[in-house]
């Protein structure tokens, strides 16, 4: 059986050139029973992963594997937003972490402020829901050091860009000139015009709503599953961006020079208009709403439910209705 065992950082890519078939698909027609199932796992191989970071495409791609056994021995898988599905007979985990977003990843892209004069800043982006996860095993569950630990915490969101001062107001009309007539002044000078207002300031950017949480399920082959303390889960919505900030209103305009005074029979002198009102400040965005919270799901599968969900991962429609019952057995009993 081929036993592979992979460092350093990774991608799938990296997997698969290691041992493809590690990736290829189970086909649900291909086993019976979980005998079947457990030979066609066994067949895959093992990987081991050691002092090694693989990570999963960022932005919600599915991806499976399928292992004989998987080991993580100090490592870290690194789910991002992917849709992945896991099956292998045996899954062990030794001082090692599933997560989520990592690094810069962990927040999405900030707005831009605004450039022009008086322009809106932009929106943050809105985060990425973590994961969703699936993990399968039909034999043994090992924890060493510790709990399975899980944290698929939601990406949060960007921050608003701020907005960009207003501009500048325009200069106001320069006043009249004086004019003389032959015997007497026709018109005196005019003061100069108010500036015009500045212009208002650009709006700050909405933060980004926060991506929610994301979902892992533990699902043991059978009717027990591995008690509460085996797993160490987090799975909080990503925290909503920061609002962007209004600017400020633009400097209102200088005031119109005075017209020209002097004029023959004309008396007195005018003056430069007054400076125009500063412009309105932009408004504040709004800060972006959290993620939602998911939970953990810790149960069990028999092979109708492998079978139809590996039918529904291929794009497959199921030949008859899933039936799920479930009884009391208060009639047995009584009896």
């Amino acid at each position: 059986m081929v036993s592979i065992e992979l460092t350093g950082n990774l991608s799938i890519q990296s997997v698969l050139d290691a041992h493809a078939p590690f990736g290829a698909i189970l086909n649900p027609d291909d086993f019976a029973n979980v005998n079947q199932l457990y030979a066609k796992l066994q067949s895959r191989g093992s990987l081991t992963l050691k002092n090694a970071t693989l990570t999963l495409p960022l932005d919600d791609e599915k991806v499976f594997f399928a292992f004989h056994r998987l080991q993580l021995i100090n490592s870290k898988i690194v789910f991002n937003s992917s849709n992945t599905t896991i099956v292998c007979n045996e899954y062990e985990h030794e001082k090692s972490q599933l997560i989520s977003f990592v690094g810069n990843e962990q927040t999405a892209a900030a707005g831009s402020d605004g450039n022009a004069s008086g322009e809106n800043g932009k929106a943050g982006g809105s985060g990425l829901d973590a994961a969703t996860c699936v993990l399968f095993v039909t034999d043994k569950v090992k924890t060493i050091g510790g709990p399975i630990s899980i944290d698929l915490t939601g990406q949060s969101g960007g921050k608003g860009g701020n907005g960009n001062a207003g501009a500048k107001g325009a200069q106001g009309a320069r006043g009249r000139n004086c004019s003389s007539g032959p015997i007497d002044c026709r018109s005196g000078c005019g003061n100069g015009h108010r500036g015009e207002r500045g212009g208002k300031g650009g709006d700050g950017g909405n933060g980004g709503n926060g991506g929610d949480g994301g979902k892992f399920e533990f699902r043991f082959h059978g009717y027990n599953t591995p008690s509460d303390y085996f797993f160490s889960f987090i799975s909080n919505g990503g925290k909503g961006g920061y609002k962007g900030f209004g600017a400020s209103g633009g400097e209102g305009g200088e005031g119109g020079r005075a017209g020209a005074s002097g004029c023959t029979w004309c008396d007195g002198r005018c003056y430069s208009g007054p400076a125009g009102e500063v412009g309105s400040k932009g408004a504040d965005g709004f800060n972006g709403a959290d993620g939602e919270k998911k939970h953990l799901i810790n149960s069990n599968f028999d092979m109708n439910y492998i079978k139809s969900y590996l039918t529904l991962w291929n794009g497959e429609k199921l030949t008859t209705d899933l039936v799920f019952e479930f009884e009391s057995g208060l009639s047995k009993a009584a009896n």
